[in-house]
């Protein structure tokens, strides 16, 4: 999925005052991805800066699995257009239905 053309245009319309904030979730990512950087780095939940993580991250840094179904895992490049990340770490990778 990709949601640059939203995006683009959203962000001609509104200039600086648009932000794109990413979220994931996957605590118990494997090594070498996304996910399992992010989520050694907290407890519960945060917000990371978009342009510090990506310089951050080491090249060959991957995306991790998904979750639940119809969740689409963050690689490095998605991290491009987004102005910061939320990632929460204490989720229990369960699907709720809450309605």
């Amino acid at each position: 999925m990709n949601w640059a053309s939203a995006d683009a245009l959203v962000a001609l319309t509104l200039g600086e005052n648009y932000l794109f904030v990413a979220t994931d979730a996957n605590p118990d990512s494997v090594n070498g991805t996304l996910q399992r950087v992010l989520a050694e780095a907290i407890t519960r939940r945060a917000l990371f800066p978009a342009p510090a993580l990506r310089a951050a991250l080491p090249p060959s840094t991957g995306a991790g699995e998904s979750i639940v179904p119809g969740h689409i895992p963050l690689t490095p490049a998605d991290l491009e257009g987004a102005d910061a990340v939320v990632f929460i770490a204490d989720t229990d990778g369960k699907r709720h239905q809450y309605w």
